[in-house]
């Protein structure tokens, strides 16, 4: 579950400027297990997009969604 901490983090960082009250609603799926020890990224898109994984376009580890308070 600390990969769905984190990803939530990076959200509020990248797309609500630090404030968690703009962060709406975010949905998470745990694809596949992380083989640790591990070193993973986050990427998430301005359509509200993001996943867990070593690489643009790769497998992920967890995949989801998101939506921001207007």
């Amino acid at each position: 579950f600390s990969s769905l901490a984190r990803a939530t983090e990076s959200v509020i960082a990248t797309r609500c400027d630090g404030d968690p009250t703009r962060l709406k609603h975010i949905d998470a799926k745990f694809t596949k297990a992380i083989v640790l020890p591990s070193t993973i990224s986050i990427f998430d898109d301005k359509d509200g997009l993001l996943y867990v994984g070593h690489e643009p376009g790769g497998d992920a580890f967890v995949t989801g969604s998101y939506t921001l308070n207007s």
